[in-house]
């Protein structure tokens, strides 16, 4: 009588703990009468706090408290409570060894788990990197175009072009080569090259100049828009 009145309260502890779901709170009381067998069998139970038992109920409990209802019936840890805790009242006549594969297997169940969560969140910390750099590399080339135009008067397909696809180029080259990149630096000198090559050409020395940069800037401009598929 003594045996059942301290398993029942054992329970109840459990049972009446707010933070465990109450669908969780029907499987684990479900446990109630193997556990009496075992506190039966062996006298063990209430002496060790080892003991796989009373290991079992408390991992239970406690991966418990994580769980999320929203998952409903067909949730991973639900199913997987709802596995172990059939199988021992299926299974359990007098092997205690039972709790103790049991508890195993919640635990590398859980340990599982807890490796695809981690490596869930790492990719969606990578990604949000990734973002957070893409935002940062568009900001930079779009102050970039906009500090090249200011002031200066520049014919609107120049513009448009430097707006919507030199910028793009710009934004790409900072991801992956950074500000300090060779190809980034040459992408911005093509573009004040670009906007010297359409301003008007007062005198010789500046046509010269125009007649022997118009070969490499001009590849260097069909080189870019390669680099975006235009």
């Amino acid at each position: 009588a003594m045996t059942l009145d301290i398993v029942a309260m054992m329970f109840d502890y459990i049972l009446g703990d707010d933070r465990i779901p109450d669908a969780i709170k029907a499987l684990i009381g479900r446990l109630q009468i193997p556990v009496l067998k075992v506190a039966m069998i062996d006298k063990t139970f209430f002496s060790q706090k080892q003991h796989p038992a009373r290991q079992l109920l408390d991992s239970l409990a406690e991966a418990a408290i994580g769980w999320d209802p929203g998952e409903g019936h067909e949730g991973g840890l639900y199913l997987k409570i709802e596995q172990l805790v059939g199988d021992l009242i299926e299974q359990f006549v007098d092997d205690t060894g039972l709790f103790q594969t049991a508890l195993d297997h919640l635990r590398a169940w859980l340990a599982d788990e807890s490796r695809q969560a981690e490596a869930a969140a790492a990719r969606s910390a990578e990604t949000l990197r990734q973002r957070e750099l893409a935002d940062l590399a568009r900001q930079v080339a779009h102050d970039e175009v906009e500090s090249c135009l200011a002031g200066r008067p520049v014919p609107a397909v120049i513009r448009g072009f430097l707006n919507r696809h030199w910028e793009v180029l710009l934004a790409d080259l900072h991801r992956k080569v950074g500000p300090d990149g060779d190809a980034w630096r040459g992408a911005v000198a093509t573009m004040n090259d670009l906007l010297w090559s359409v301003a008007p050409k007062l005198d010789g020395d500046d046509r010269k100049r125009l007649i022997a940069l118009l070969p490499g800037m001009l590849k260097r401009l069909d080189e870019g828009v390669k680099c975006i598929d235009l």
